[in-house]
């Protein structure tokens, strides 16, 4: 990962899929407030002073603390591409559904929050047996919404959004009945759609089965 990071406040703002805006507590003033609350967290090795005082268009460039941003259990790549399908998804896509309720900013906090929350094979698990840990995430659309602050329909439109760009793959597992007899209520999968895919949502759906009756089995003893 480069450790030099350039940008404009305003260009920061606008790659978020916003329009700048200068005046007090707007969001030029919010995405300042985020970097100034980097600097404190250390999250940059070092930063120009200029930071405090910068007018919008003004060139600024951080270096990276990789203590923070080198930890692959609580950080998650999300590419450019994503970024830009995701803040033109009106442009691309032809939704039915009312869309009135969804934002770039909500379906990129659902992205963000589904390639945290997924399995992560190492690199020994990719080389020899990647199928006993698929890279996968699975959850209830409404237990996402809690966790997130969103409506289930939202993190439901989102994940249509987020599933025709492309971007992510998702299947609805239905309830099922395990060898004992007892039903499982059903839960949504997501993996990203790349390489490999269709087997990695194979290797999920079987994974989140006998991940649920070894839970089932623990809380019977």
């Amino acid at each position: 990962m480069e450790d030099l990071v350039g940008f404009s406040i305003n260009k920061l703002v606008m790659s978020c899929g916003y329009k700048p805006n200068l005046h007090k507590d707007m969001i030029n003033d919010k995405c300042k407030q985020i970097l100034y609350e980097f600097i404190n967290l250390d999250m940059f090795a070092d930063y120009p002073n200029e930071i405090y005082t910068c007018k919008a268009n003004d060139y600024l460039e951080v270096k990276l603390n990789y203590e923070w941003f080198d930890r692959p259990d609580n950080f998650a790549y999300i590419y450019y591409k994503d970024v830009d399908d995701i803040i033109n998804f009106r442009d691309v896509l032809n939704l039915k559904k009312d869309s009135s309720n969804i934002t770039s900013s909500k379906i990129l906090l659902l992205l963000s929050y589904i390639r945290v929350k997924k399995l992560r094979r190492t690199e020994l698990q990719t080389n020899t047996h990647p199928e006993e840990k698929p890279e996968y995430f699975y959850k209830h659309y409404k237990d996402i919404g809690v966790d997130l602050g969103m409506n289930e329909d939202v993190v439901s439109l989102g994940t249509e959004i987020l599933n025709k760009l492309n971007i992510i793959v998702s299947k609805e597992i239905p309830h099922y009945q395990d060898d004992k007899g007892n039903w499982h209520t059903d839960v949504t999968l997501f993996v990203d759609k790349q390489d490999g895919w269709e087997q990695e949502l194979i290797w999920a759906e079987e994974h989140i089965k006998i991940t649920k009756k070894r839970k089932y089995s623990q809380g019977k003893e």
